[in-house]
This record gives structure tokens, C-alpha cells and sequence, in this order.
């Protein structure tokens, strides 16, 4: 057999065990609007610590912890849907800096 070959069996045997070795990770759904009752949905709303925080990193960080909370719950999905962001804001001589914040809602599936 030529390396080629090998190759391609090669990538063919990983594509097909992917599922099985990667398949254990929680999906992370963003929607525009509630599939469901809003009932259903759970509202957090996270705030910077200081004003150098983004809102980007307030959610990945959420993403983490939401992804082994719903682990532990035995969910597959996590659904969120983002109501509100504030950027930060730097103060400075002429303006009142603020901290990033994101308001959201999250469901388990």
C-alpha cells in the first residue's frame, strides 16, 4: 500500500470515531427568540469586575461554567438567547467609565 492509501484510510477511520471521542461536548444554541415558554428559561445577568473586561469575555467564561453545569444535569444543549450587552467604557478626564455586562437567558435540553 501506497502512503496515499494509508492516508486516506487514515482520515477515513478518524472522521468516522470523531463522533465517539468529540461526541461528549455540550452544544452551545444561540437563538434570536425563546423556542420554548419563557417560563422555561433561566435570566442571568453577568457584570465586569472592572472597567477592562469585555462582554466577549464574560461569555466565554459563562460558556464554560454553563457547559459543565448542564454536563452535570445531564443535558445535551444549552440554549441562550442575549437580551442586552454593555461594552466597557474606560473613564477618563471628560467621562464616567462603566463595567461590560450581559443580561441573558439560558435553557437546558
Amino acid at each position: 500500500m501506497d502512503a496515499m492509501k494509508k492516508c486516506i484510510i487514515l482520515i477515513v477511520l478518524m472522521i468516522g470515531f470523531s463522533p465517539v471521542v468529540f461526541g461528549n461536548d455540550i452544544e452551545v444554541i444561540y437563538k434570536e427568540n425563546p423556542t420554548q415558554d419563557v417560563k422555561e428559561y433561566t435570566l442571568v445577568e453577568l457584570v465586569g469586575n472592572n472597567n477592562i473586561d469585555r462582554y466577549e469575555t464574560l461569555l466565554g467564561s459563562f460558556e464554560k461554567r454553563i457547559k459543565s453545569f448542564a454536563k452535570e444535569k445531564g443535558a445535551k444543549n444549552v440554549e441562550l438567547i442575549i437580551l442586552e450587552k454593555v461594552q466597557c467604557k474606560i473613564s477618563n478626564e471628560a467621562t464616567i467609565g462603566n463595567s461590560a455586562s450581559i443580561k441573558l437567558m439560558y435553557r437546558l435540553d
